[in-house]
């Protein structure tokens, strides 16, 4: 641990602009100490566990919950004598010198085993593993027990545990003969246990240690109630343990997984790290079933906000309670008899946990009979010496004697010179517990008087003339003192006091008449606490049934606390509405309502991926389809398909799936959201790489062939990279769901997110994904500049170049859907216009035609987009007739151009008119010879049709010189056949060839 780290901490949520409720701390040094001061000298409340309680109630932490070392030395050694073993010689092995618990273990255990065994020796082996060297300390464990000489061995910790037990298996020290001990729990320590080679375990309970100073926080923070320190800890200190754990007590293999991983509750599934999944099942609380027998009656009404409270624990802990309340009955007896008809009754059913309060003995064989039903039972209220003499888990509520004591002292300090317990109920327990507090206290204070106890009658008319007449002191009531035992009695004092001033008054049990006078007529109250006693039994008893781990302080003392002023409005207002908690509904932010909206988005996008991919393919030997790569065209329709479907994993929460199935969709958004995004943008940086390839081949009058493969290496590059990654992250750090509480608001609200994960590694991961994304829109965007100037046949540049779609990481529905629709539109909605507007105008031209040239097959068409008065339909078919005329042969075009009027003479010399190389319906075949066919090629003789898509023909008519880009494609002209059908079927059948074409 970093200490000073903590110290930091712990100042930082002191601080005025982040000042905690309430802290919870361990003090492992004297610099998280001097921190701890500093927030509780700026009243911040603050309890402890685990290290630190000796020095907790010296700097004024309210409560602490630990394993007081010293008594766990005390237990091992105890254990070790259990044996009735003849032990003459122990050792102690320390792992880490200078550790103050550790030598309060080995003191304990000296102390003990001194004290039962006089003769005894006990020695202390010092280890240290500080520097990593775990052969020295082999060695000198070697050196210590390699001769059996020791007949027990205790071990401050596990750390040493391995050590021991080879050093004593291999010497040949029977462990039936040498005991071997150790402090701490783990896999390990149970395995020894399991196989003889440990005797036993001391643990000091951490689930619990945690819990239940999570729990007092919590109450004190909402209610301002806290546990009184507790009596039987020389610190004040609540004993999680020890516990000792041997081959009777060891927990199931099962148990033992959910000890390790602190017994999660459903719907919780996951490990104490938040991050896997835990192996143990989630303990699911509803099905632990607590019962409450109590003899408070609807006619008690203090014993309201107790009856409360124990309710409240129950909705919090999730359990089922049985509790009834008894209305008030004729006789005491008959309220006895009802209770142990009740308790048996619960028992015999089947309940998890029972409390009881035992106002009489009349109730011990009841409880006796759910001890032997194996049901545990604990008492509140009254009884605590019947419930220590009956064994049983816990009293929970005021040690009566203590009370009366304590309370006693304070009189003493406030002037009582002679003292008088008035008790309304003789054959009370607790009453006659009170009244021995006061008379010890009052031998304790020399001077003092105690004037007795006063029985006093039920009838409060009698009341003030018992008293009157038992004190017998005339007008002089100066120093007099009354502890009155029940607040029934305080009407009756107050009068007392009209008529003797001078009399000192203090009360047990405050009820809100009596608060109202406290300060100015009664010096004080003494408040056994019923809310923690409502409470407490409840979160003890389910705990114990879902954990099987127990306070080892037998009394959990909710008092005395002296109440010295009446309470504020606000205190009073709380006490009247029994402390009541808002309705546990809040709002849970889920996704119920969204949902559908979210899911129909997806639809869209998925539906529209499938839609325009089967419009590829069955558009894929049209022109413009063909231009556009239809192999890219599909791979971005996966692509869009995928990303599209990251809404799906985004809609899941814990309305409709566990945590565990939430985390899993969380993970999985990732994964959808990256792969898609990748198969996107590198399908364009592909595409568009391709053509940019071919035409700077072009350019410079060469024949390229571009396959798919070339340009698809950046796509298997990164999509390796992001499944690498996305790999990792999954396996070492994967995303998880959390519920947060929104602090801050007045309404009770929560919201369930995606965390990324607790470590580096999914920060990491997470930053690679991003980096390498923003490279394929980089590189995507780069290709599409390049291409900015190029037909929508063969780039959609122009629709994305400009769009750059920053939110490829932020998850939201809208967000993903926009993109993928707009990568959909952008890219396949200019196709099917342009293929339906070229198939009208062909159509058009086509019946301008003579029939003559359609039955022919021959076409040339006129340029819809440059028309030109010169190249008139009369024209057009005087061409067709002489060009059918020759049909077959090789042909000079110079000299039919002149004759039909579209070429003059004296602009012939600017062009490079090639050789025209016809075919008809059947063949593909052409005329000439090999080597004009290699003269062809040096004119770079590309196909060049001429249709209602090119602008030659009117640059031929009006005698205009070709743009660069048709100087690329110009070499000779093919007359093409009209029957779409034939030209698609004679593509497909020679690919590779219509690649080199292209």
């Amino acid at each position: 641990f970093n200490d000073k780290l903590m110290a930091e901490d712990i100042l930082a949520a002191a601080s005025a602009e982040n000042r905690a409720d309430v802290l919870i701390v361990t003090i492992p040094s004297e610099i998280v100490q001097e921190a701890v001061a500093t927030a509780i000298s700026k009243n911040v409340p603050v309890f402890g566990m685990n290290s630190g309680y000796d020095v907790a109630d010296n700097i004024g932490i309210l409560g602490f919950v630990s394993m007081e070392e010293y008594v766990g030395g005390k237990a091992a050694a105890s254990q070790f004598l259990s044996y009735g073993k003849n032990i003459t010689r122990a050792l102690f092995i320390n792992h880490e010198e200078g550790n103050s618990a550790l030598t309060d273990r080995f003191e304990g255990f000296s102390d003990t085993l001194k004290n039962e065994v006089p003769a005894i020796e006990v020695e202390e082996l010092v280890v240290d593993f500080s520097n990593g060297n775990t052969k020295q300390v082999a060695s000198d464990v070697e050196g210590a027990l390699s001769s059996c000489q020791y007949d027990a061995v205790l071990l401050s910790g596990d750390r040493t545990l391995d050590f021991a037990t080879s050093v004593l298996y291999s010497n040949g020290c029977l462990f039936s003969n040498h005991l071997l001990g150790t402090f701490d729990t783990s896999s390990q320590t149970y395995d020894a246990i399991a196989t003889g080679r440990l005797s036993f375990a001391i643990s000091q309970q951490q689930h619990l240690q945690g819990a239940l100073t999570v729990a007092m926080a919590a109450t004190y923070a909402t209610a301002g109630k806290r546990i009184a320190r507790s009596s039987q800890s020389s610190f004040g200190v609540y004993f999680s343990g020890p516990a000792v754990v041997d081959i009777a007590s060891l927990p199931s293999p099962d148990r033992q997984i959910c000890v390790a991983d602190a017994f999660p509750v459903c719907p919780n599934t996951k490990a104490p790290s938040g991050r896997s999944e835990s192996n143990c099942p989630c303990i699911d609380r509803k099905s632990i079933k607590i019962g409450g027998v109590l003899h408070g009656t609807t006619a008690d009404t203090q014993w309201e906000i107790l009856f409360a409270q124990a309710r409240q624990a129950a909705d919090d802990m999730g359990v089922e309670l049985i509790l009834d309340r008894f209305d008030n009955q004729e006789s005491d007896e008959i309220l006895f008899t009802k209770m142990s008809a009740q308790i048996l009754a619960l028992c015999n059913e089947g309940v998890d946990g029972l409390f009881v309060s035992i106002p009489s003995v009349n109730l011990v064989s009841a409880i006796e009979e759910c001890q032997r039903l194996g049901i545990s039972v604990m008492s509140i209220n009254s009884g605590s010496d019947i419930s220590k003499s009956i064994n049983l888990e816990h009293h929970i509520g005021q040690l009566e004697f203590s009370a009366g004591l304590r309370a006693g002292l304070r009189l003493v300090d406030s002037g009582m010179k002679k003292g008088y317990c008035l008790n309304n109920d003789p054959d009370n327990a607790e009453n006659q517990d009170r009244c021995a507090g006061l008379k010890d206290s009052i031998r304790l204070s020399p001077g003092v008087i105690y004037g007795g106890e006063i029985n006093v009658p039920l009838d409060k008319n009698d009341q003030l003339k018992v008293v009157e007449e038992f004190v017998a002191v005339g007008g002089n009531w100066d120093g007099i003192s009354l502890l009155l035992c029940s607040p029934s009695l305080t009407d009756a004092a107050l009068s007392l006091q009209e008529r003797h001033p001078n009399v000192l008054l203090s009360v047990f049990d405050p009820t809100d008449p009596v608060k109202e006078v406290i300060g100015s007529r009664i010096l004080f109250a003494v408040d056994q606490d019923f809310y923690l006693e409502g409470y407490l039994p409840v979160w003890l008893l389910a705990t114990y049934a879902a954990t099987g781990e127990k306070l080892a302080t037998s009394f959990v003392e909710t008092g005395p606390r002296f109440v010295e002023e009446a309470p504020s409005k606000a205190q009073q207002t709380c006490e009247a509405n029994l402390y009541a908690v808002c309705d546990e509904y809040f709002e849970l932010n889920q996704l119920t309502k969204v949902r559908p909206a979210g899911l129909a988005l997806c639809a869209i996008v998925l539906l529209a991926s499938i839609f325009f991919a089967g419009w590829v393919l069955s558009h894929r030997r049209t022109s413009v389809v063909r231009k556009s790569q239809p192999f890219f065209l599909v791979m971005i329709c996966v692509g869009v398909f995928v990303a599209g479907a990251t809404i799906i994993p985004m809609s899941i929460d814990d309305s409709i799936a566990s945590i565990e199935g939430s985390s899993k969709a969380c993970m999985s958004v990732p994964w959808c959201f990256s792969l898609g995004f990748t198969f996107v943008f590198v399908a364009l940086y592909s595409k568009l790489k391709r053509i940019n390839r071919v035409l700077a081949g072009a350019k410079r009058f060469q024949k390229l062939t571009v396959s798919v493969m070339d340009v698809c290496k950046p796509l298997l590059l990164l999509l390796t990279l992001n499944v690498i990654f996305l790999t990792v992250w999954t396996i070492f750090d994967p995303m998880h769901y959390e519920r947060f509480r929104l602090c801050g608001s007045g309404d009770l609200s929560s919201v369930g997110v995606c965390v990324v994960g607790d470590s580096s590694v999914s920060v990491a991961m997470l930053s690679s994904i991003v980096v390498i994304n923003f490279l394929s829109i980089l590189l995507a965007n780069w290709e599409a500049w390049k291409a900015r100037n190029v037909a929508t046949e063969y780039s959609e540049s122009k629709y994305i170049a400009n769009e750059n779609p920053t939110a490829s990481y932020l998850l939201k529905a809208v967000i993903v859907f926009v993109f993928c629709v707009s990568i959909l539109s952008l890219i396949f909605i200019p196709k099917m216009v342009s293929k339906d507007s070229g198939s009208s105008s062909r159509s058009q031209l086509g019946s301008q035609h003579s029939r003559s040239v359609a039955e022919e097959g021959l076409r040339i068409e006129d340029n819809t987009c440059h028309s030109h008065p010169r190249l008139s339909k009369s024209r057009i078919k005087k061409l067709e007739k002489l060009l059918l005329e020759k049909k077959g042969c090789k042909v000079e075009l110079e000299p039919y151009f002149k004759d039909v009027g579209l070429l003059d003479a004296s602009r012939s010399s600017r062009f490079s008119l090639a050789s025209l190389r016809q075919r008809s319906f059947g063949s593909r075949s052409s005329s000439g010879s090999r080597s004009e066919r290699r003269s062809s090629e040096r004119h770079n003789s590309s196909i060049l049709r001429l249709d209602s898509k090119s602008s030659l023909a009117s640059d031929i008519a009006s005698g205009r010189r070709p743009s660069i880009e048709k100087r690329v494609s110009w070499g000779s002209l093919e007359v093409e056949d009209s029957d779409d059908e034939k030209e698609r079927n004679d593509r497909s059948s020679s690919p590779k060839k219509d690649e080199e074409q292209a």
